[in-house]
């Protein structure tokens, strides 16, 4: 199975957001099947009064706060009351996003209640995967170490079926910081293709 996911995403990810958007409340799939955009929500709370846009020059804007991504634009999450709905992913063996968190302890994202990513104090926990080997920047380890942007992978050989998909929040915790190409395959990733993945993202680093 693994095999013929991989043919048919060729290679990519089976569910891809960009998140560059840069105005609205829709997160769009950039995967070849482009069918689980996602609703971005943005309460009047916290640092973000509003979705606004890249241009707008608001510091109370999440898209403004998010404009320089990690690959062109990203989405502020402002931990109080912001978050993406993504709504139910595929059979699901790897996932990566980029973050550049206000501290490192922070709950990213969660896939559907029973499987989740968080970082406390810098160590990051892949909860509900089964055996999970956890990469930041392409390389193996579980510690995120510092609050400039990263890159987390995390990869399974034991798929599991996401259900609703919630980026920025998990539970009644909420991410602060930005996050950028949130990535689910439907195929347990190489090291090659952890590197590679990550490697399309730091040819663009410079901040």
């Amino acid at each position: 199975m693994p095999q013929i996911a991989w043919d048919y995403d060729r290679g990519g990810p089976s569910l891809w957001w960009k998140l560059d958007e840069c105005q609205g409340l829709v997160a769009n799939d950039s995967s070849e099947t482009g069918s689980h955009d996602g609703v971005i929500t943005i309460g009047s709370g916290g640092d973000n009064a509003s979705e606004g846009s890249c241009e707008s020059l608001q510091t109370d804007e999440a898209w403004y706060n998010g404009e320089s991504g990690e690959i062109n634009a990203s989405l502020y999450f402002d931990g109080s009351d912001d978050f993406i709905t993504l709504g139910t992913g595929p059979s699901t063996y790897s996932m990566s996003l980029w973050v550049k968190p206000s501290s490192t302890t922070q709950s990213i994202v969660d896939l559907g209640g029973s499987h989740t990513l968080t970082v406390s104090a810098g160590a990051i926990s892949a909860g509900g995967f089964s055996t999970p080997t956890i990469y930041v920047d392409g390389y193996q380890t579980t510690t995120l170490p510092d609050t400039n942007w990263h890159q987390i992978t995390v990869v399974t050989s034991t798929p599991f079926n996401t259900g609703t998909v919630t980026l920025g929040k998990i539970g009644g915790a909420l991410y602060t910081g930005q996050i950028d190409e949130f990535k689910l395959f439907s195929y347990p990733m190489t090291f090659i293709q952890v590197r590679d993945n990550f490697a399309r993202g730091a040819a663009t680093l410079s901040h």
